[in-house]
């Protein structure tokens, strides 16, 4: 149940780094990979 979890976390970190860039995109700006 636990690593469950730990790995639910990791997917939802990657998805909101992806929704950031390409939010930022569409804004017209650039962001860094982390």
């Amino acid at each position: 149940m636990t690593a469950k979890i730990i790995k639910l976390d990791e997917y939802l970190e990657e998805y909101r780094w992806s929704i950031a860039r390409s939010v930022a995109h569409v804004m017209g700006l650039n962001p860094e990979d982390p």
